[in-house]
């Protein structure tokens, strides 16, 4: 895995094995949720990771480089609480 600090841009984390650093990726996910609520922020997630949706306010699907679908998630839950 590969974390790189982006400053005001945020935080990039690049693909890596799941199943090592499985908790550290929740612990960063729930750090970032909380900065996003307390701080009124932008958090962008890109990910292949359907399981990740579920904590998210607004989803927004992709296909072949487009967007084709925006959704409001009213009851997203806690990142530790996702099924992987």
């Amino acid at each position: 895995m590969k974390i790189t600090w982006l400053g005001q841009a945020g935080l990039l984390l690049e693909k890596g094995d799941f199943k090592i650093i499985g908790e550290i990726i929740v612990q960063i996910l729930s750090l970032l949720h909380r900065q996003c609520k307390e701080t009124g922020t932008t958090v962008v997630v890109i990910t292949h990771n359907q399981a990740l949706a579920a904590m998210a306010d607004r989803i927004i699907t992709m296909r072949s480089g487009r967007v084709v679908q925006i959704a409001v998630n009213d009851r997203p839950i806690p990142v530790e609480k996702l099924e992987w």
